[in-house]
Formats: C-alpha cells, structure tokens, sequence
C-alpha cells in the first residue's frame, strides 16, 4: 500500500487555487486541503497535520501568506 501526502493549498485567488486542487487530484496519494483565507489556514493547522503546504504570499486577508504559517 501506497503511503499518502497531505497537502494544505492557501490561494485566495479562485482561479489559480482550482487550477491548484485540479492538479493535485490527478496525483495518486495525495490529500488535499484548502483555505482561501488565513483565518480558515490557521483553523487547519492547528487542527490537521500536514506534509506539505503551497502559501500564497500576497493573501488579501488578515494575515499575509507568512503569517500563516
């Protein structure tokens, strides 16, 4: 059996965080979380574990990119 990735996705532009889940759909393994905002990102990692988190650095939101993590 096939160990699985989690992956966190912060993107609060909708375009590009579709495109984003798209993608990693279409990779075997993966499981994929998503925010489109700080608020939200915070809540799931305080909550969840992840092995890999793609930030968007410029989020129109109460936190920038970095202080999200």
């Amino acid at each position: 059996m096939k160990n699985s990735i989690s992956i966190l996705l912060v993107e609060d532009e909708p375009l590009i965080l579709m495109g984003l889940k798209s993608f990693f759909k279409t990779v075997e393994g993966t499981v994929v979380s998503w925010a489109s905002d700080s608020v939200t990102a915070k809540k799931l990692i305080e909550n969840n574990s992840f092995d890999l988190a793609l930030v968007d650095l410029d989020l129109e939101s109460e936190l920038a990119g970095l202080g999200v993590i």
